[in-house]
């Protein structure tokens, strides 16, 4: 009995003793690792300023949680009252080896999982773009140089970008991060120091206002999902902020008025890691159903600027890109133009257009080929069809090669354009058919088309655009257009040489269009008599 009652207080002692070990070893391990949590937060000062209410250590769950999280991010330390700002009002990081944490120059975790987040963007820091933003951590003293995590997670989060004037919301969302590791931590991190082997991203309701465009980008919803290699957004639309002639006069001169709705774009066999990058790399981008309607105002006037051709464009996309295929399915798209002298805009609308391009990539490696091949389908105005094929260079100095038909256009369906832009109103009249091939560059583009149509009858109108000029209509029926070129005319008559010299002021898509109608105009013998 005596022996028995012994080992039982021996047994109460040594439990009485692991739990004041445990407690006394909680209070001196909460008491020295909030200890190392303030000496790396004062280290990250004057770039990343860090504030909590309070901070829990657990040792058997191996796990911290900070109340009232706090984080403010100042990529420009002269500018002290700009900053983005993190609030997290529940922060939990869990599987830390203390010991390593206190000790070691590594930091690995197993999850940190941030609930509920409110975070606000600066836009003068978005909008500021300058040196003072670069090596920003030269400026601080990480104490690890690596760190690992299995899991990073953000859930509930609600984005904002903050302005002096108001706070505008971005997006809510959650995102799901798995194996994270980024190495160097205390050099400038390369696009290789970042790496992790899986992400899921689900962004609702973004509404972003693009920085000096006057005009907002919404997305109802933006998925990407490593495991589909998959990138998914619903509902895209650019909306612009002012009306059509309202956009022009707040900008000052002829500017393009996008208003656009993109129902879905998928982007299929992603390779997320190379995102990190700044690289796109994917076998397919495809764009479904989209309706896109330009305005300008030629009575603004025009900035000459130089304008790239489209190899161009395509360089100054920030993002490396290179898919298999690129296809854009089942678009219309209206181009509308108010006229420099007249009453009323003009319009000319392609519908069902289908462009596909193999491979699609805007930066060429040594493995790439030297050019894009580029295929156009679509209807002008409902009527008839246009094909087309452009060989697409992305060697500079290469011309484009441009090859395609239009066939069974009614040309009544381009009045709207006819009539009030180049003051012409078409009384009947259709196009059979007309083939074109020229080539382009940035100097000239030259080539021939040859045009089969009938029954064509045209009027030139006075700068009101309804009133009918009577001599020059009598021109254009009895000495320019000859009402009838259809197959019985030798190809010879029915041809004309496309010699157009570029004006590199103006978008390439009025160059290309201008070099065409040049050679309409060369396939009549009075064609210099037509206006320009």
């Amino acid at each position: 009995m005596k022996k028995s009652s012994a080992k039982k207080r021996t047994i109460l002692i040594i439990i009485i003793a692991v739990i004041t070990t445990g407690i006394i070893g909680g209070f001196i391990l909460n008491s020295i690792v909030q200890k190392k949590f303030r000496q790396t937060a004062e280290q990250l000062m004057p770039v990343v300023e860090i504030k909590y209410a309070d901070i829990h250590t657990n040792l058997f769950t191996a796990s911290v949680s900070l109340d009232s999280l706090d984080i403010f991010y100042r990529p420009d330390t002269g500018l002290q009252s700009h900053s983005h700002h993190f609030y997290f009002p529940h922060a939990q990081i869990s599987g830390i080896n203390f010991f390593k944490f206190i000790s070691s120059k590594d930091l690995s975790v197993a999850t940190i999982k941030l609930d509920n987040a409110e975070i606000k963007f600066d836009r003068f820091l978005f909008d500021k773009k300058d040196s003072s933003q670069i090596d920003i951590l030269s400026l601080i003293h990480i104490p690890f140089d690596n760190l690992a995590i299995s899991s990073f997670s953000i859930s509930g989060a609600n984005v904002w970008i903050h302005s002096e004037k108001k706070d505008n919301k971005l997006l809510n969302g959650n995102i799901l991060v798995n194996n994270i590791v980024i190495h160097h931590l205390n050099k400038t991190i390369s696009k290789d120091s970042v790496q992790f082997k899986g992400i899921m991203c689900s962004l609702f309701d973004i509404n972003y206002p693009v920085p000096g465009s006057y005009h907002t980008l919404q997305i109802k919803e933006f998925e990407i999902s490593s495991k589909d290699s998959l990138l998914h957004i619903d509902s895209l639309k650019l909306l612009p902020e002012y009306g059509k002639f309202e956009y022009g006069n707040k900008v000052g001169h002829q500017v393009d008025r996008v208003d656009a709705l993109i129902p879905q774009i998928k982007i299929s066999g992603l390779d997320l890691s190379k995102l990190l990058q700044q690289k796109l790399s994917a076998q397919s981008i495809v764009i479904v159903n989209s309706n896109v309607h330009v305005f300008r105002d030629r009575r603004l006037p025009r900035q000459l600027k130089e304008q790239p051709m489209p190899l161009g464009y395509l360089e100054k996309i920030p993002l490396q890109i290179h898919a298999d295929t690129f296809k854009i399915k089942n678009a219309d798209i209206v181009s509308e133009e108010f006229p420099k002298v007249g009453p009323k805009s003009g319009y000319i609308k392609i519908e069902n257009l289908s462009i596909s391009m193999l491979p699609f990539l805007n930066h060429r490696s040594s493995k790439d080929p030297d050019h894009l091949e580029t295929y156009i389908e679509g209807s002008i105005m409902g009527s008839g069809t246009i094909h087309a094929s452009v060989y697409f260079p992305l060697i500079e100095n290469k011309p484009y090669i441009v090859k395609g038909a239009i066939y069974n256009l009614e040309l009544t369906k381009l009045n709207p354009s006819a009539q009030n832009l180049g003051k012409m109103y078409i009384q009947s009249g259709v196009l059979n058919n007309l083939l074109f091939q020229f080539s382009a560059n940035d100097k000239k583009a030259s080539g021939e088309i040859v045009g089969e149509y009938h029954d064509l009858v045209i009027d030139k109108l006075k700068d009101d655009g309804i009133t009918v000029a009577k001599l020059p209509s009598f021109a254009l029926r009895n000495i320019i257009i000859p009402k009838n070129k259809d197959k019985s005319l030798e190809v010879q008559k029915r041809t004309g040489k496309i010699d157009y010299d570029r004006d590199p002021t103006r978008l390439v898509t009025f160059y290309l269009l201008k070099a065409l109608l040049s050679g309409i105009r060369a396939s009549f013998d009075f064609g210099f008599l037509l206006p320009s």
